[in-house]
């Protein structure tokens, strides 16, 4: 009997190790795929549309949350529901911005984008 008793420490520890080895691979089927932003090059007042794509490689829905930040100040944040084994793709648009260099981040994938002086603006 006392040779036994060593099995239950040992049947709780693998049963947590399992427990979060499977919660860490059900976040990690859902990530980012791509992140895109169109034009590269843009005239001042012109719209820069941001395009990422979300992969869900899961076997169930999840859904991600994104934070879209430019030069690290938050520009939008939105959950999306993304189907099992499917790619969704999610855009926004970027406006007002003075002529300079910028970096897009969207949960640590990045993209950048470039303002330039219109041909009108004096």
């Amino acid at each position: 009997m006392r040779k036994k008793l060593w099995l239950a420490p040992v049947t709780v520890i693998l049963a947590l190790v399992l427990a979060v080895t499977t919660s860490v691979t059900a976040q990690d089927e859902l990530g980012i795929k791509s992140i895109a932003t169109s034009p590269t090059s843009a005239k001042e007042g012109e719209t820069v549309t941001v395009t990422v794509q979300i992969e869900n490689s899961g076997s169930t829905a999840g859904t991600y949350s994104l934070v879209l930040k430019v030069e690290d100040e938050v520009k939008a944040t939105e959950e999306v529901e993304v189907d099992p084994e499917s790619v969704k793709t999610w855009t926004h648009e970027l406006t007002e911005y003075e002529t300079g260099d910028y970096i897009i981040d969207v949960n640590g994938a990045s993209s950048f984008f470039t303002v330039t002086k219109s041909f009108w603006s004096v």
